[in-house]
């Protein structure tokens, strides 16, 4: 079988089927390494940025998502899976069934649905966490959902998917906040909800956005 590649650009992510009828969602600046058919004991693609899967059942052949640091196994389930190389989290979000994460460091972890797994790849960087999944795969139906966020997390997300910097000044760096986003409307429009919440002051620079407090 031929290899195929799959890269989303900013301001979109793409929905395709894989040959055994697994759907796959891909985020913004995400890009997913899968075969036109999937042979052998198990199906096996690679994934760098963020997906969401709803893998086809198969008990006879497992499913394997594999990024940086990490691999997820399943047989049939709904997940979403980050690895976004601008942040050393990588994270699995169980939305049901039940899924094998294999970190190489740590023994096998198997979630359970409303499970949030993060990794950072240090020694004591591994998590389980109970979470409202709503908020990890609402990018699916366009929106941005985040709870208790650092500012310099959101303001990356959005410039990844919109193609356009938007910094932080150093007087918001790590502040948190909680919101929604609607990733259809315009980085303009959607800075000055973000800005209400923090709350901030939107300067509009030659190439980026620069919030400031």
């Amino acid at each position: 079988p031929e290899i195929h590649t799959l890269q989303t650009s900013c301001s979109s992510f793409y929905q395709i089927t894989l040959s055994d009828g697994t759907q796959v969602w891909l985020n913004a600046e995400s890009q997913l390494i899968y075969p036109s058919l999937f042979t052998g004991e198990e199906r096996v693609v690679e994934l760098c940025g963020e997906g969401f899967f709803k893998v086809a059942h198969d008990s006879l052949r497992p499913f394997k998502v594999k990024v940086e640091n990490i691999v997820t196994e399943v047989l049939g389930t709904e997940f979403n899976v980050s690895a976004y190389d601008f942040t050393k989290n990588q994270s699995v979000v169980l939305v049901s069934g039940k899924v094998e994460v294999d970190t190489y460091k740590y023994p096998k972890k198997v979630l359970k649905p409303n499970d949030m797994l993060t990794y950072d790849g240090q020694d004591d960087g591994l998590r389980v966490n109970t979470v409202d999944v709503s908020e990890y795969i609402s990018w699916v139906d366009g929106y941005y959902c985040f709870n208790h966020e650092k500012i310099e997390i959101i303001t990356e997300k959005l410039s990844r998917y919109y193609g356009k910097r938007v910094i932080p000044d150093s007087g918001l760096i790590g502040l948190t906040c909680s919101g929604k986003l609607d990733l259809r409307d315009d980085l303009r429009d959607v800075l000055e909800v973000l800005s209400k919440t923090i709350p901030a002051q939107i300067e509009t620079r030659d190439n980026y956005f620069l919030l400031t407090k």
